[in-house]
């Protein structure tokens, strides 16, 4: 068994994908989980287990030109990526489970599998694929695999949540760490509620500038109206040099966001799309999503003053990070 390290820092190698390596390096993990197969299942008491897989491989794409260019040139990997994800979904089975490697808990183990939210005949592998130990799904398990490579562990470190699973791995390894909810309970900003929950908004932080070594903010901004505020006050809350790393919903082909829904001044909210509602982690109701963001994210992200924004493209049946490519943006304050 490979020795749980609390803070261990992980290596990230951001290079351009070449179809030779990630073949080669899929390939020996598919023999490693045909020989589990053959030895009568994977069991994490099997032993001895194999070595932590290599570093995980990011290509770095800064425009939409760039990322085009880049599937003309890996058409035939992103087929062998397709015909990988569907050999491994097993035939009548609505939950299954595949073996891998967790970088969050540093082990291997058995990510859990089903077809919740899935539109198709295959999971949604985005959202499930949730690591047994941390329960952290194939998203954000990514996320904290990419803060690991990223930040020290005595880093000041912002989430914008604080309720999720997310937050309790975040702070088990990043000690400094902070998080908060937008509360609709009467908090003041810049407070705790009774459950020790922190009030914050993220277009009208409460922290000082220069607070915080990284932010990191997953699947919130498509619920900000005015999210181009909130990108203002991340950079004004990060130390120079300092990291920023977001998930949101995001179109590869679309150049330009998706304006599902516009806020009035008066709070009264205009639908241009059906409305759609993601999971609320503080209520019941869910949170209307707003956007649904194209590249030009990116050029916002330079309008508030981020240098060098790009999405970070990754794929890997080692880490269950399934899903055809899977990405993050980041992007860093001068």
């Amino acid at each position: 068994m490979i020795p749980f390290q609390l803070h261990r820092r992980i290596p990230l190698v951001r290079r351009p994908f070449y179809q030779r390596d990630l073949a080669r390096a899929e390939a020996a993990a598919l023999r490693q989980r045909q020989a589990a197969q053959d030895r009568g299942g994977f069991r994490l008491a099997d032993g001895p287990h194999p070595p932590a897989p290599a570093p995980l491989v990011a290509f770095e794409c800064r425009s939409q030109a760039e990322f085009q260019r880049f599937g003309e040139a890996n058409a035939a990997l992103a087929g062998y990526m397709a015909a990988m994800e569907r050999a491994l979904v097993p035939k009548r089975e609505p939950c299954f489970s595949l073996p891998g490697y967790c970088q969050v808990c540093a082990r291997f183990t058995a990510f859990a599998a089903d077809f919740l939210y899935a539109t198709g005949d295959l999971p949604n592998w985005r959202e499930r694929l949730e690591c047994p130990s941390c329960r952290l799904n194939n998203r954000t398990r990514a996320a904290l695999h990419h803060l690991l490579g990223t930040a020290p562990p005595d880093a000041a470190l912002y989430l914008t949540e604080q309720t999720t699973p997310l937050f309790a791995a975040a702070k088990a390894r990043f000690p400094n760490a902070q998080g908060s909810e937008f509360l609709r309970d009467g908090t003041m900003l810049g407070r705790t509620n009774t459950q020790a929950i922190r009030h914050e908004d993220a277009t009208a932080l409460t922290f000082p500038a220069a607070a915080f070594d990284a932010i990191a903010s997953f699947e919130v901004l498509e619920h900000v109206p005015a999210y181009q505020r909130a990108l203002a006050e991340f950079r004004r809350c990060l130390r120079p040099g300092g990291h920023l790393v977001l998930t949101v919903p995001f179109v590869l082909d679309r150049a330009t966001t998706l304006v599902r829904a516009s806020q009035h001044p008066d709070g009264t909210v205009t639908h241009h799309e059906p409305p759609e509602l993601h999971g609320d982690p503080v209520g019941q109701g869910g949170v209307l999503c707003f956007y649904h963001f194209g590249w030009d994210l990116l050029d916002h992200l330079r309008a508030a003053g981020f240098a060098d924004p790009r999405l970070e493209l990754y794929w890997s049946v080692e880490y269950g990070y399934l899903g055809g490519w899977q990405f993050l943006i980041a992007a860093s304050r001068p």
